[in-house]
């Protein structure tokens, strides 16, 4: 079509939009039925078989029906995700594998919908009341926190370092069916009758050991960043007596998140 033609038709095309919209096309006060507005939220970290709450917001014009119907869904990941309501905004939702995954909300106005994804990654905890964790040498006995200074789950093992007592080991065995990249962290209970140097041992994926050692006497109740390295099929992160600084060593939780997401 040429410029002239072009030229031509536009301002008919002009009049007859706002004609039908003096006539009240799309409702009394003019401007037809608007998309949903939809926030899926931030993205965020969580933890394999831990609920995630999910903060969302749809809104809608009111218009055709006032009626909004909205959807949570997987679009992308390693796993699963079980999602408490997956037709409630704000719900929460559970991983069966670690990774990173997409998920999308919905809304739809029964005339028009909008979607806006959020991107979760996912790592896991092992606890010393998991099966993955188990007592290599030594002794070690469980206690709850009784000083305040929490621990991860109800209890925690721990063993009593006096140079040269024999060694006792604690190992948590992390369940990897691929070599990726992790960031390691560690939890524990904090008091002053603690060692000041736990020594921690992570067998990596190439299956060299990694030896760090951590103050127990601070740092309590929270995820301590320890290291980041390649893991893989038989790595494992080890908890050791052997150690020069006397007081209660203990081994409570190790966390594994995918590097780099």
């Amino acid at each position: 079509m040429d410029r002239e033609r072009r030229s031509a038709i536009a301002p008919v095309a002009a009049v007859v939009v706002l004609g039908l919209v003096a006539a009240g096309c799309g409702g009394g006060g003019g401007g037809g039925n608007a998309a949903p507005v939809v926030n899926a939220g931030a993205d965020l970290a969580a933890l394999v078989g831990i609920a995630l709450n999910l903060d969302a917001t749809a809104t809608d014009d009111g218009s055709p029906s006032g009626t909004l119907t909205t959807t949570w869904s997987r679009v992308s990941g390693p796993g699963n995700v079980l999602f408490g309501n997956a037709a409630a905004v704000d719900t929460t939702a559970t991983f069966d594998a670690m990774g990173v995954y997409v998920l999308r909300l919905t809304a739809n106005d029964g005339s028009a919908s909008s979607v806006d994804d959020v991107t979760v990654t996912v790592g896991m905890a092992i606890d010393n009341t998991d099966a993955a964790f188990s007592v290599v040498e030594g002794t070690w006995d469980l206690s709850p926190t009784t000083d305040g200074n929490g621990c991860w789950g109800a209890d925690f093992a721990y063993a009593y370092s006096t140079p040269p007592d024999p060694l006792a080991r604690a190992r948590f065995t992390l369940d990897l069916a691929t070599v990726a990249l992790y960031d390691i962290s560690v939890y524990w209970s904090a008091a002053e009758n603690r060692t000041a140097a736990q020594p921690i041992i992570v067998h990596d994926s190439s299956g060299t050991d990694h030896t760090y050692y951590v103050s127990l006497r601070r740092n309590g109740n929270e995820w301590f960043p320890l290291a980041t390295l390649t893991l893989g099929p038989g790595s494992y992160i080890e908890f050791t007596t052997q150690t020069p600084s006397e007081g209660y060593c203990n081994a409570d939780a190790v966390r594994l998140m995918p590097a780099g997401a």
